[in-house]
């Protein structure tokens, strides 16, 4: 309702309608205390123009709606519909369901508790209940809460630092102000108000079970932070550091970690870790499993991996301490290497609510950090002297930091202090042996219609009897990042050099941006270079590979033979690869997206272990193909189709305009097929027709490739050539034939209709303009 209208701007949805005009973007969004509105628009030159900026005119229009905006009585119901609409999607959502749970399982006394994002019933039939005016309440609310001593602002653009600052006090200054705090806005705010932690000693050791038709049931694992836990001058400091090695660590899924242990076991489909913060000083550490059927059978048996992991690994002694001090002091490095090598092109919008949210937060101990966005250990902690391995005075320093980690990571990932919110059908519930729920029923949320009960968790550790280990030190660490002194120096110079630096906007340097080049074309391949030389590019490179088999003919089951034999690289790539994603590495294997017998390969990130990336992976795939026969198990076989027919069938739930858009697809490309096609032919493809494809797939091999980054066209022959020799028989374009779009009769018109469970209903136009190569053609039909 605030962002309808305003008294200096009445005309409803302005803000709206002008951002996405100008081809923008725009939200709000509320996270426990934080209510954060953002918009963002594509840059524009106004060089040429004697008209007010976009950018200006919509922050005046976005600054009006919390100075005097009207909450016209009118469009209240729009947007409570608009609200119940959300709510009924979220219904929908496991992860929002499973959140809900913790809410039910949160202290009574803790805002936490209550429903919080609304519908209907709360924001409309309770207000005529009690004979409240929803716009009076909006009123009050606005009075009370939108006020400059608890708002932050962050502007960015490609303006000098004196024109948005200009920007920024045209548009907000007049916004009625108090006394504001300089630091730690939300703290002096909501704490006060807080009569207990939202998880006290009553709340732990509990489990909600939500009984939910899925698939995939989530096991979320959260064990509560309370930052008055964490010793230390620099509390918040070291809350973030620990939540973020808690991410780390147990997210990691390399060789020997706990999640790799419970993927090999067929527990789990998928990992993530997460650190919530429900309220002020109410931090949560979680891990959230979507488990597999077996692992709704030994939720047990991942509780005793788990716990006997953080117990064995964080237990105090010697070997560990020195094991946990290296891993942490690289993980420093790590964060100090990315920050100063991190891509400057990020979403704007992103930025800059994470930015606000920031701002509000205390200041004292991460201001130094706020532009990364979390912080690092630097010289501003007493006693630090680098990287681990830079002086004995560091090795001793990083000890004692390991031994303040480890008996943290002791203490808070226990069970005594877990909470457990798990969604699934009722009957894998009798699976769990750690609960006591005998004298409990089940009850239904009022909010989200579904059906649950609370029990306590009886679960006593026990010992794990296969091998457990601290993740090993980070193969695609550079050298140079395990010198922390000197990324710290690098990093202070160049903040050092922006402050020295003039205010004005520096103009883009066109000569920074090349045309690709090819470099060659001989028969099989055909190489081409993008030299980029700007900062941002610096020591980064980003490869482009596609290998399309020129003997073999396009069909459905080539090309499912093909999707097999990448997910068992993939698959077997995972552990081996996972530590390169720490340091901003990406990587996919997908087969050709024109149908042929092909497969894409792409990389980027930090040049230096770039080619060692595409080493393995064409090693990976050299093995599996050419000895499918002895490396792949029947097992593993089955796994892999299991897995291509769950992506196919999961086609059927995607939005209305994407089925729109693969099906012209289907329609207009020569070597595509439908998902019906797909399945049948799926169903008859067995283990030796995969075995016999593989072992042939790259026999004969046409290669297109783009290299682009900081590289040069050297690194073709010294680093990407040979390294496919390994794979590829013979590179040949004799036999290779483009794949071919339907040439459509001039002047027709043909319509396609098709059915798909989305509610919602699409329309996908194509207009074929002409012959690619017919240029003359298309010209005239564009005029």
């Amino acid at each position: 309702m605030i962002c309808v209208s305003s008294s200096e701007y009445p005309e409803t949805d302005l803000y709206k309608k002008t951002v996405l005009q100008a081809g923008g973007s725009l939200n709000a969004v509320t996270v426990g205390e934080k209510t954060s509105f953002y918009f963002e628009l594509p840059s524009f030159s106004d060089a040429n123009t004697t008209e007010e900026p976009i950018f200006s005119t919509v922050l005046k229009i976005f600054s009006s709606y919390f100075k005097s905006p009207l909450f016209d009585n009118k469009y209240t119901n729009r947007e409570i519909n608009a609200i119940d609409s959300e709510h009924t999607n979220n219904r929908a959502a496991l992860n929002k369901l499973t959140f809900h749970g913790l809410r039910l399982l949160a202290n009574k006394e803790h805002p936490f508790n209550r429903f919080s994002t609304g519908n209907f019933h709360t924001l409309h039939d309770i207000l005529q209940e009690k004979g409240l005016n929803i716009r009076d309440e909006l009123v009050k609310f606005y009075q009370n809460e939108y006020i400059s001593s608890r708002m932050s602002l962050v502007i960015r653009g490609p303006a000098s630092l004196n024109k948005l600052q200009k920007l920024a006090v045209e548009s907000f200054s007049t916004i009625p102000s108090q006394n504001a705090t300089q630091s730690n806005i939300i703290r002096d705010y909501w704490l006060p108000k807080y009569k207990s932690d939202a998880f006290g000693e009553h709340q732990k050791g509990k489990i909600i079970l939500i009984d939910r038709n899925t698939t995939h049931p989530l096991l979320r694992l959260i064990f509560p932070l309370n930052e008055h836990h964490i010793n230390g001058n620099q509390n918040r400091k070291n809350t973030e550091m620990y939540m973020n090695l808690f991410c780390s660590i147990l997210g990691d899924e390399s060789e020997t970690s706990v999640n790799t242990i419970l993927y090999k076991l067929n527990y789990i489909i998928e990992v993530m870790t997460l650190t919530p913060e429900i309220s002020c000083e109410n931090n949560m550490l979680e891990l959230q499993l979507t488990l597999s059927s077996l692992g709704t059978k030994n939720i047990d048996k991942i509780l005793t991996i788990l716990f006997d992991y953080v117990q064995k690994t964080f237990q105090q002694n010697d070997k560990n301490t020195r094991r946990v001090a290296k891993l942490i002091s690289q993980f420093n490095s790590i964060e100090l290497y990315n920050f100063l090598y991190e891509d400057v092109n990020q979403e704007a919008a992103n930025e800059c609510r994470g930015l606000s949210s920031l701002l509000l937060n205390d200041l004292e101990g991460t201001l130094r950090w706020l532009i990364k966005g979390s912080p690092c250990w630097d010289h501003s902690d007493d006693g630090y002297k680098g990287g681990y391995g830079e002086s004995d005075a560091a090795k001793s320093w990083w000890t004692r930091k390991a031994a303040e980690i480890s008996s943290l990571m002791s203490q808070t990932v226990t069970p005594a202090n877990m909470i457990i919110s798990y969604i699934s059908p009722e009957s894998n519930f009798k699976f769990i042996q750690c609960l006591d729920c005998l004298p409990v029923e089940f009850q239904e949320d009022q909010h989200f219609g579904f059906r649950y009960k609370i029990c306590d968790i009886k679960f006593k550790p026990t010992p794990y009897e296969g091998e457990i280990r601290l993740p090993r030190p980070n193969p695609f660490c550079p050298q140079t990042a395990e010198d922390q002194t000197n990324l710290l120096k690098i990093l202070e110079d160049a903040s050092q050099d922006s402050i020295a630096s003039s205010l004005l906007c520096p103009k883009n340097n066109s000569n920074n941006a090349t045309n690709p080049i090819l470099i060659s074309s001989e028969d099989g391949y055909q190489l081409w270079v993008k030299r980029e030389t700007s900062l941002a590019s610096k020591d980064k490179a980003f490869l482009s590979l596609e290998l399309t088999n020129t003997r073999m003919k396009p069909s459905a089951t080539n090309s499912l033979c093909m999707e097999i034999l990448l997910d068992l690289v993939i698959q077997n790539l995972r552990e081996i690869l996972y530590p390169s994603l720490e340091l901003r590495y990406s990587y996919d294997l997908f087969p050709s997206l024109k149908g042929d017998v092909g497969v894409i390969i792409h990389i980027s990130g930090p040049i230096n272990k770039l080619y060692s990336i595409l080493l393995l992976i064409i090693t990976e795939i050299k093995n599996i193909s050419s000895t499918f026969d002895e490396l792949v198990k029947s097992e593993r076989f089955r796994k892999a189709r299991v897995r291509l027919k769950l992506k196919c069938e999961a086609l059927n739930n995607i939005p209305s305009y994407e089925v729109a858009s693969l099906g012209l697809m289907v329609v207009l490309e020569e070597y595509t097929w439908s998902l019906e096609d797909r399945l049948q032919y799926l169903e008859e493809l067995d283990f030796q027709t995969v075995a016999h494809f593989s072992k042939h797939a790259f026999d004969s091999c046409y290669v297109s490739s783009l290299l682009q980054g900081d590289v040069n066209d050297s690194d073709y022959s010294l680093n990407i050539v040979p390294v496919l020799q390994k794979l590829v028989g013979t590179f040949e374009a004799e036999h290779y034939h483009y794949p071919s779009t339907v040439l459509l009769p001039k002047s027709a018109n043909l319509k396609i209709l098709g059915a798909s469970p989305d509610e919602t209903n699409a329309l996908v136009y194509y207009v074929q303009t002409g012959i690619r190569d017919n240029l003359s053609e298309k010209q005239q039909e564009f005029i």
